[in-house]
């Protein structure tokens, strides 16, 4: 994939945001799954760059291919590139926040800012964002409270496919 050019919108059609997009989505969990595992034997060396890297590495191709499909459900605004759109977003989005509920790369981003005496301000902040989007998505959270937790995420998830699913029933009796 060309990430260093601009995309050559007249030759992307609805279709191929899905595949793309879709493809790419699969393609960073893998990679992300195979960096955390690494990530969790003991003996791998846990520097800014061996951490923060591969993340960068496998999120370029991702961000590339959703950006270029959400531009594309902007500007053309058809009713086949908007449904695009909708239907690769929410698997773009769970693919790209799956590692803020890691444990072994928040530990990992943990001990790389431990040593913040090695880090450029740059980096510090990055350290920074990270541990925040980690203790944001609960990662910290033990027991009882990780329970309610994931309890209260996934309940606006449920009113959402309920009002949803409220709507297509209206829409079948007319």
């Amino acid at each position: 994939m060309r990430v260093h050019d601009y995309p050559e919108f007249s030759r992307v059609d609805s279709g191929l945001t899905v595949t793309g997009c879709a493809k790419l989505s699969i393609d960073y969990d893998v990679e992300l799954g195979k960096h955390i595992e690494s990530l969790k034997d003991g003996a791998f060396k846990k520097t800014f760059s061996s951490v923060f890297d591969p993340i960068e590495e496998i999120s370029v191709p991702l961000n590339y291919a959703w950006k270029t499909a959400k531009n594309l459900n902007y500007v053309k605004g058809t009713d086949g590139y908007r449904q695009s759109f909708q239907r690769v977003h929410p698997q773009v989005e769970r693919a790209k926040n799956e590692r803020w509920i890691s444990e072994p790369l928040y530990n990992a981003v943990k001990e790389v800012g431990a040593d913040s005496a090695n880090l450029s301000d740059f980096q510090q902040r990055l350290v920074k964002m990270y541990l925040m989007e980690f203790r944001l998505n609960g990662v910290e959270l033990t027991g009882d409270d990780r329970k309610k937790f994931v309890e209260f995420l996934g309940k606006p998830c449920l009113d959402s496919k309920k009002r949803k699913n409220q709507k297509i029933q209206k829409g079948k009796i007319f």
